[in-house]
């Protein structure tokens, strides 16, 4: 291999493992690298630290039993365990565990006996404050400051919440199974209804990571996975179509087995043409451009493809309603717990002014 080869190969290895979080392992099935010897580099302390946080996450399991709480982990090592046997080929940022809402308060305490604090701010303690970052948000974020660790409690699995035929407390207690892993139990999703959790969440950030897409390969190589089923879960919610259009994108970048391929190549009329090409082109961006106009383009494109998602009138209004808040404006904006409503107001002014602001200084120090 020549020199300027050699460059270039590092280059796209850089680059996905950067942008996109792949490990070398997931680098080394992507389709453009068939055939190409993929040198495999030691990275030992993001094992480790992977190892780390599965211990941390048994150890949450242990200390939530003991307390008489529940919760699910999502995503994590343990679903690159599920998928690979191998805690450490899927890249782990933090940790993400599903809560019921109704013992957020109490788990919130745990965590902080654990040593945890909140990231980022402290949450306000004014009751209008808590209800309207509950209704909004889906999650808390928690640190550990000695074990370096990121947990996100979710109380929702879906923001926007997504309506459908059945709701979804009800399909996740139906699709809920055990797993045992180092004589501690787990409460996990079904192989079926992970599938569709993973597909709506990488498409609601349109697949901004190929990591997420390595997922649905992973479990598109598993021969026990009930794809039908998979199908008939999405219908749930009428987005079939996702599924669909993650296969698509999918064996776009890795080979999918030909009984799975089969399912998106048999459904080609139910894909949506800008979605795919706004997917593809969030793959392949590097980030926003600056400037308002800039953004502006970039936030019509986001609401545009955030807008085809889901068919539902309230799925739609719960969107805008979910981009009308941010933590930013709470942080930096504090009004009194009585004010709170005036959040949604003070947004659009708040966006565009951090949207303009960073750029016009920019202009007058270049000038």
């Amino acid at each position: 291999m020549s020199r300027g080869v050699r460059m270039e190969l590092d280059r796209k290895i850089t680059f996905y493992q950067q942008r996109h979080r792949l490990t070398i392992r997931q680098i080394a099935e992507l389709r453009e690298f068939s055939g190409i010897a993929i040198p495999q580099s030691s990275d030992q302390p993001r094992k480790l630290d992977t190892m780390a946080k599965m211990a941390e996450l048994i150890r949450l399991s242990k200390c939530f039993k003991a307390h008489d709480l529940e919760f699910i982990p999502i995503k994590g090592p343990l679903l690159s365990w599920r998928l690979h046997q191998d805690f450490t080929v899927r890249y782990t940022n933090d940790l993400d565990i599903l809560v019921n809402k109704e013992e957020l308060d109490r788990i919130l305490e745990v965590f902080m006996e654990l040593g945890y604090q909140f990231h980022y701010s402290e949450i306000p303690a004014g009751k209008n404050h808590l209800k309207l970052i509950q209704n909004i948000r889906q999650h808390h974020s928690v640190y550990h400051p000695q074990k370096r660790i990121l947990v996100e409690i979710h109380w929702k699995l879906f923001v926007p919440e997504l309506p459908g035929k059945v709701s979804l407390e009800e399909i996740i207690k139906q699709n809920t199974v055990q797993i045992i892993l180092h004589d501690e139990t787990f409460n996990v999703f079904n192989k079926e209804f992970d599938i569709v959790f993973l597909i709506f969440h990488g498409a609601k950030h349109a697949w901004f990571r190929l990591k997420w897409l390595h997922d649905i390969y992973s479990y598109s190589m598993d021969g026990e996975v009930d794809w039908h089923l998979v199908i008939e879960l999405s219908e749930n919610f009428g987005s079939t179509r996702l599924v669909y259009e993650a296969l698509y994108l999918a064996d776009k970048y890795w080979i999918l087995p030909t009984r799975v391929a089969r399912l998106y190549q048999d459904n080609l009329f139910k894909r949506d043409a800008f979605a795919l090409r706004y997917c593809i082109h969030s793959i392949s961006e590097t980030g926003v451009k600056p400037g308002l106009i800039a953004w502006v383009k970039y936030a019509y494109g986001l609401t545009r493809y955030g807008m085809t998602l889901f068919p539902t009138v309230r799925y739609k209004i719960a969107l805008l309603r979910a981009w009308s808040y941010s933590d930013a404006d709470m942080q930096i904006i504090r009004l009194p717990d009585k004010l709170t409503f005036l959040y949604f107001i003070i947004r659009p002014f708040h966006v565009v002014y951090s949207k303009w602001r960073p750029y016009h200084l920019l202009y007058r120090k270049n000038k």
